[in-house]
C-alpha cells in the first residue's frame, strides 16, 4: 500500500486528534478498559491501519499482554494471543532507542522480521508502525498499527502521532497504577480490620475447643473402664474428635490470616521444604492432574517458620486442584530472583483450568470470599496466602485468562545478613 502523501489523500489533523482524544479520555483511571478501546479505535481510523492494539510488558511471566486489539474493518474489540518476550531482542532494542519503530516490510525488516513465524504471517501482517509506553523511563508496554495485504510507507506525521499515543498511554498506565495502589491500600486497611477481627474470634474460639478436647480426653478415659459401653459409643467418640481436629485446622488459618501465629528465625532452604512435600501433593491430586516440580537448584534461605511456606504451597495447589474438575496440568517452579536490588526466593503455581474471570479476580484475596459452591469452601485460602506472604514482607500476583487456567507468582525476602533479617520483597 502506497503511503498516504503518495495517494494525495488529505492529512488529518494530528495535533488537533490528540488534543479532542485527551479531553475525551478524562484520563479517568477507573476508566482504563474505556481509554484503552477509545485510544486504538481512533489509531486505527486516523492512521487508516487494519488493526490498533496496545499491550503490557510482564517481565515476570516473561511475556507481552494484549490489553486491547481493535480491528478498524469488522469495528469490534478483541484480545491477541500473549506472546513470549524471548527471541525478540532486536525489537525491544529498537524501541529503547528510539520512539517508534517504522517497519514499512515488517518480514524483512531486521527490528520486527523475529515476529514473523509466531505472529506476522499467522494474522497476514505485513507493515508495522509501533511505540512504546514507558513509565519512569521502563518500556511498559507497546502501542501496534498493523497492516495486512501489503507492505507500507510510513511518512513523518503519522509515525510522530504513534509516538504521541504512546505518550498518552504512559499517563493512562500511571492514572491507571495510581487507582490500583489506592485500591490495594484500602484493601489492605480493610484486611487488618478483619484481620484483627478473625485474631480474636480464633483466639476465644480456640480456647473453647481446649476445653472441649479436654473434655472429651476425660470422658475416653473414663469409658476405657467400660469397655462394653466405649465399644458403643466409639463411632460417636471418633466423629467428635473429628469434628474437633477440623475446628482446629480453621482455627489455626484463622489466626494466621490475623498475624498471630509466631514465626521462627532460623534459616532454611525454601525450595527444598517445596520439594519435600511433593509426595503429599501427589496423594491430594487425582490422577487427572500431572503435576510437575520445577524446583531450584540454587539455595534459598528464608527467614520465617517452614510451615508457613508450607501452608502458602498447600492453599494454591488446593485452589488449583479445584480449579481443574476435569484434570490438567498442575506445575509448581521455584527459583531466586532479583526485585529491584532485593533477593527473592519464588514460588510459581500454574494451572490449566477454568481461569478467573475478569469481573471476580479483584476480589479473589478477599477474606471469605469463594466461587465455589456453598459449604464447599471457607473463602479463607487465598487471604490466608496474601497474609502470610505480606507478614513476611512478600508479594503476591495472579495472571489469569478464562478457561486457560492461571498462575499465581509468590515472591519472598531471602535472608541477606548474619543476624538473619530479611528485606521486602515487594513488587
Amino acid at each position: 500500500m502506497a503511503d498516504r502523501d503518495q495517494a494525495g489523500d488529505e492529512e488529518p489533523r494530528f495535533d488537533e486528534v490528540l488534543v479532542r482524544l485527551s479531553r475525551d479520555l478524562g484520563l479517568g483511571a477507573d476508566r482504563f478498559e474505556h481509554a484503552l478501546a477509545r485510544i486504538t479505535e481512533v489509531a486505527a481510523e486516523i492512521l487508516m491501519v487494519d488493526r490498533s492494539s496496545v499491550w503490557k510488558v510482564d517481565e515476570e511471566l516473561g511475556h507481552l499482554v494484549c490489553l486491547d486489539l481493535y480491528d478498524r474493518h469488522s469495528r469490534r474489540h478483541d484480545l491477541s494471543a500473549d506472546l513470549a518476550i524471548d527471541g525478540y531482542g532486536s525489537y525491544f532494542e529498537a524501541l529503547d532507542d528510539s520512539r517508534i519503530i517504522d517497519a514499512a516490510d515488517a518480514r524483512l525488516d531486521p527490528r520486527t522480521s523475529a515476529f514473523t513465524e509466531s505472529y506476522l504471517d499467522p494474522a497476514g501482517i505485513t507493515a508495522m508502525l509501533d511505540a512504546p509506553i514507558r513509565l519512569r523511563g521502563e518500556i511498559v508496554g507497546v502501542i501496534c498499527n498493523e497492516m495486512t495485504g501489503g507492505p507500507r510507507v510510513w511518512n513523518r506525521q503519522e509515525a510522530a502521532f504513534a509516538a504521541s499515543l504512546g505518550d498518552l498511554l504512559a499517563t493512562v498506565f500511571e492514572a491507571h497504577e495510581r487507582e490500583e495502589l489506592q485500591r490495594q491500600f484500602l484493601r489492605s486497611q480493610k484486611l487488618e480490620a478483619v484481620g484483627r477481627l478473625a485474631g480474636g474470634v480464633a483466639h476465644d474460639f480456640n480456647n473453647v475447643l481446649t476445653a472441649i478436647r479436654g473434655n472429651l480426653d476425660l470422658i475416653d478415659q473414663i469409658l476405657r473402664l467400660h469397655p462394653m459401653v466405649r465399644g458403643e459409643v466409639a463411632g460417636e467418640l471418633d466423629h467428635m474428635q473429628s469434628a474437633i481436629e477440623r475446628a482446629a485446622a480453621l482455627t489455626r488459618q484463622l489466626l494466621t490470616f490475623s498475624g498471630r501465629r509466631t514465626q521462627g528465625d532460623e534459616p532454611f532452604d525454601a525450595s527444598e521444604v517445596v520439594a519435600d512435600m511433593e509426595t503429599m501433593l501427589r496423594r491430594l491430586l487425582p490422577e487427572s492432574i500431572d503435576i510437575r516440580m520445577e524446583i531450584a537448584d540454587t539455595p534459598a534461605a528464608l527467614c520465617t517458620d517452614p510451615t508457613l511456606v508450607e501452608q502458602i504451597l498447600l492453599n494454591l495447589v488446593l485452589n488449583a486442584r479445584d480449579a481443574m474438575p476435569r484434570g490438567g496440568t498442575l506445575v509448581i517452579e521455584t527459583t531466586v530472583v532479583r526485585v529491584g536490588e532485593v533477593p527473592c526466593w519464588r514460588l510459581l503455581v500454574r494451572d490449566t483450568g477454568v481461569g478467573i474471570a475478569p469481573a471476580v479476580r479483584e476480589f479473589i484475596f478477599e477474606p471469605f470470599f469463594s466461587t465455589k459452591d456453598e459449604g464447599k469452601g471457607s473463602g479463607l485460602g487465598l487471604s490466608t496466602v496474601q497474609g502470610i506472604v505480606r507478614s513476611m514482607g512478600g508479594s503476591i500476583a495472579v495472571e489469569s485468562v478464562p478457561d486457560e487456567g492461571a498462575t499465581f507468582i509468590v515472591r519472598l525476602p531471602l535472608c541477606t545478613r548474619a543476624d538473619s533479617q530479611a528485606t521486602n520483597c515487594l513488587a
